[in-house]
């Protein structure tokens, strides 16, 4: 018997909740492969948190399809089946009203789309160079296809932004992007910084 409430949280920006990043997905696999070793029933209990009960529902879903080779959608079916059938869905990171319904089976679906392309291998996955990159102190990169396509945390021209959040510059990137071969940033965000910004 075990939770992952407290344990493999999603850390929002605005009113966003999940679902929870590839890494935690990738430790609650290992955790639960490892229960099942020891050849007995594994219960996975949550709070009565929506939020957090979606998450949880997610990466039992997320185990599922990774290591059962069940399809997303029989994957949820079957925690349906177990009798949970609501589920908040998850929303994009702003403190508006949120445009869309992410479901929980849309991020299965991508998950299994990942997979299914080598995109995310968990027998390769280095879930401790993840964790590093994803915060933000060190640039929250995450390779949406990997050495193709990398989102990062757009730099700012001061170490604070105006809402006193701590922030990277543009110099802080050089050498990542050079070890990640990276040629060409591609700005999508609201402009932070003086694109010619000297490096050194």
């Amino acid at each position: 018997v075990f939770t992952i409430d407290d344990e493999l949280k999603y850390e929002p920006f605005a009113s966003d909740f999940g679902p929870v990043n590839l890494g935690m997905v990738h430790t609650y696999t290992e955790k639960v492969r490892a229960f099942l070793e020891g050849n007995r029933p594994v219960v996975h209990y949550c709070s009565n948190d929506a939020r957090k009960r979606a998450n949880a529902v997610f990466l039992a879903c997320a185990f599922l399809v990774l290591h059962c080779d069940l399809k997303p959608k029989e994957a949820l079916a079957k925690v349906v089946s177990a009798g949970f059938n609501s589920f908040l869905p998850f929303r994009d990171a702003s403190s508006g009203p949120c445009s869309y319904k992410c479901m929980i089976v849309d991020c299965l679906e991508g998950l299994h789309r990942a997979w299914c392309l080598g995109w995310y291998d968990p027998a390769t996955f280095d879930k401790y160079h993840y964790h590093y990159y994803e915060k933000i102190d060190n640039g929250d990169l995450n390779w949406i296809i990997p050495r193709k396509f990398l989102a990062f945390a757009g730099p700012h021209s001061e170490r604070l932004d105006p809402n006193g959040y701590f922030t990277l510059m543009p110099e802080d990137y050089y050498d990542v992007f050079k070890e990640f071969g990276v040629s060409l940033v591609v700005r999508l965000n609201k402009k932070c910084y003086d694109i010619v910004r000297p490096i050194k």
